[in-house]
């Protein structure tokens, strides 16, 4: 079944490589997977898009993504810049990185029907990457998503990880990993 995904994020945090390791995922266990960024203003910091497909058959839908199944967002100050919620489909999956329950977040974002999970994946890169002016929250992301998905085996994401890192990254970012896939909260 064709599963419409959409990282929204700062320039910087990893949104485009997080689509692209999950989609390598995805095609590792054997699924047909597409993905694209959008760029607004071309600079470290400022908000983008990256838009992911996943099916077990071929992909002929082409063109951004409008309504997604599930919504991960890596700073949940985005949501108040520019509401990416409008691309969540109704009764969709929203994953936000944030240190407040789901319960709570719900209260705080606009009316709307959807799931929520949230993973405080600054914290976790801060303890695994150390500080950095913009935290790298895209892999814990990825294992948070594994874990309250299913759609994609922790290990496959381990193997696509170390088709896009160097072996000097394959440790710390498998840590960043598995603490999202641990810490995620529903």
């Amino acid at each position: 079944m064709l599963q419409e995904i959409c990282f929204y994020g700062r320039g910087g945090q990893g949104a485009v490589t997080a689509a692209q390791i999950l989609a390598t995922a995805a095609f590792i266990e054997g699924r047909y997977a597409q993905t694209f960024p959008q760029f607004g203003m071309e600079r470290r910091g400022a908000p983008l898009l990256a838009f992911l497909r996943i099916d077990d058959e071929p992909i002929e839908i082409r063109g951004k993504i409008v309504q997604a199944d599930i919504l991960i967002v890596l700073d949940a100050k985005l949501i108040k810049i520019s509401n990416p919620l409008k691309l969540l489909k109704n009764g969709g999956v929203l994953l936000i990185n944030s240190r407040q329950p789901p319960d709570i977040l719900s209260q705080q974002l606009p009316k709307g029907e959807r799931k929520v999970f949230s993973v405080d994946a600054s914290t976790i890169s801060a303890f695994v990457y150390g500080s950095t002016p913009i935290p790298i929250t895209s892999v814990t992301m990825l294992g948070a998503f594994a874990a309250l998905t299913g759609k994609v085996q922790l290990s496959s994401l381990h193997k696509a990880l170390e088709k896009f890192l160097r072996p000097s990254q394959w440790e710390t970012n498998r840590k960043a990993l598995e603490l999202g896939f641990e810490k995620v909260k529903g």
